[in-house]
């Protein structure tokens, strides 16, 4: 199955926007370990809980609606900062790996990028399902995840025409050593 490659990256070099894609990962990665930071996705997953919990609706004082809020809340918080932990160690290597040109550094933010990809759709899935009933929330979940997932895939393509630009270039430097060897 063949992928499409794009050539360049509006109107730079591949190599160039890849830095780019990579330096804007990188930004949106330290962006949201400062903002899981502050709490304010706890404030957002608390929020959408009490839309489904009847108990919270009815009373939102009770102790069984707080601390059920606050430990989703702060797991979530703590999965985030993990995420992006990772999310800014895969681009730091990326950038690396494009500076240097040395695919073998390119590959763990890809893999990375297809498990966030994943992860948005299968969080895509799990919104529709679980909020089937209130289709204004399920509507104000997918928006950004539709959003997101674009915005991965288009940065995925970005970065394997690079990987792949790259590999060839040193495949093809091997090639050529292998013949002067040979003719010695």
């Amino acid at each position: 199955m063949k992928i499409w490659q794009p050539k360049d990256c509006c109107c730079c070099s591949l190599r160039t926007g890849s830095l780019v894609v990579g330096s804007l990962a990188l930004a949106g990665a330290i962006l949201d370990l400062i903002n899981a930071c502050a709490g304010t996705f706890a404030f957002v997953i608390q929020y959408l809980a009490k839309l489904k919990l009847i108990s919270c609706l009815e009373d939102e004082n009770s102790s069984l609606c707080s601390d059920e809020l606050n430990s989703c809340a702060v797991g979530f918080s703590i999965a985030v900062l993990v995420c992006e932990s990772v999310q800014a160690f895969v681009c730091c290597l990326l950038l690396h790996g494009i500076r240097k040109e040395r695919f073998k550094l390119m590959v763990p933010y890809m893999i990375w990028s297809v498990i966030r990809f994943c992860t948005i759709l299968g969080l895509s899935v799990f919104s529709i399902i679980y909020y089937a009933l209130m289709p204004l929330v399920v509507l104000m979940l997918l928006s950004p995840m539709i959003i997101l997932g674009v915005i991965e895939t288009v940065y995925l393509l970005f970065i394997h025409a690079q990987y792949r630009e790259v590999k060839r270039a040193q495949c093809e430097g091997h090639a050529i050593l292998e013949e002067e060897f040979e003719n010695l």
